[in-house]
């Protein structure tokens, strides 16, 4: 999992998924410390999955999860945790299962 900032309200994120596939459905959400969600999908090509995602602010300390869905199921992960970013620089704790 890799993040970096776009802009003070904007974070840029790739990562490389265990499967992946036309069938295979990813999205990321940002959740801050109040409880607050924002969720985007991820797109995939070539096994690797990136995007950007607008936010309230950057210094708020966002927990990450990622999602895949197949059609007959889905499951989430946390990925990170702590995420801030500001113009040219971001920081987070990356969490593993």
């Amino acid at each position: 999992m890799r993040f970096s900032s776009v802009s003070d309200y904007t974070v840029a994120y790739q990562f490389t998924p265990s499967v992946s596939g036309d069938a295979y459905i990813y999205q990321i959400t940002f959740t801050d410390p109040e409880g607050k969600t924002s969720t985007f999908d991820a797109p995939c090509s070539g096994g690797v999955c990136a995007g950007t995602a607008a936010l309230e602010s950057g210094w708020l300390g966002y927990t990450v999860t990622v999602s895949v869905s197949d059609g007959t199921g889905s499951r989430s992960a946390a990925v990170a945790k702590n995420l801030n970013f500001s113009a040219g620089s971001a920081s987070w704790f990356p969490l593993t299962e």
